[in-house]
């Protein structure tokens, strides 16, 4: 690393980005809206 550099910036280990897309986001909102059909 070079001299000064901030350490909390650093990753031991790797992880998962769980964010969803924008589609994924817009699908999601479209199956909301049926709902009730499914569970009826």
């Amino acid at each position: 690393m070079p001299q000064g550099y901030d350490h909390k910036y650093t990753y031991s280990h790797a992880g998962y980005n769980l964010k969803i897309t924008d589609m994924q986001a817009a699908c999601a909102l479209a199956q909301l809206d049926k709902l009730p059909t499914f569970i009826t």
